[in-house]
């Protein structure tokens, strides 16, 4: 493990390391947004099993006076969330846009009263105002009723963020007279 991380290491520090790796990584994001979510929150979920495995075991292993049963609860529940991470990962990928779509029908509804209170006023350009406003309630219910579309689509945009990133350090740190490059 440790000659892996080592290459891993030397393989970062290179000038072109980290930009190739963060293209690699765009390209898996973009062409495959569910599996790449699914496999994040799934070793989430194994990360929270061997975090409350441990605080359970080292609870055992170190009962005194001052060992607390918070501690070992505190092991259960993150055994028990890392659990159903790994069974149910859509549970916690659902929430995030959820969330988001609740937030942008609530700034539509306001967007939409402000349109009204513009209308009551005279201002000329209600109807856009209102017309804005509608359009964002759709896109905010959109984001609420495909939850993991949404999700989807926006783990690609990350993807395609990442190769742009990566290609472009990777153009700049293979140019001459720039740091790194001879």
């Amino acid at each position: 493990m440790t000659e892996l991380k080592e290459k891993l290491q030397a393989f970062l520090n290179k000038p072109n390391g980290l930009p190739i790796l963060l293209t690699v990584l765009g390209v898996i994001l973009l062409l495959f947004p569910g599996i790449a979510l699914k496999t994040v929150v799934r070793l989430a979920g194994i990360a929270l099993i061997i975090g409350g495995a441990d605080a359970i075991i080292a609870w055992n292993r170190n009962r005194t006076a001052n060992s607390s049963y918070l501690d070992v609860a505190g092991g259960a529940v993150a055994v028990i969330g890392g659990l159903f991470l790994l069974i149910k990962p859509e549970s916690l990928i659902n929430i995030f846009p959820t969330i988001a779509g609740i937030l942008v029908i609530l700034y539509g509804a306001f967007y939409f009263l402000k349109a009204l209170a513009s209308k009551r006023t005279g201002f000329d350009k209600w109807k856009v105002s209102m017309v804005l406003a509608v359009v964002i309630v759709i896109l905010g219910i959109y984001v609420l009723v495909r939850p993991f579309t949404t999700m989807k689509l926006l783990v690609r945009v990350l993807g395609g963020v990442l190769i742009y990133n990566g290609l472009s350090s990777l153009w700049i740190a293979t140019r001459p007279g720039t740091p790194n490059t001879k």
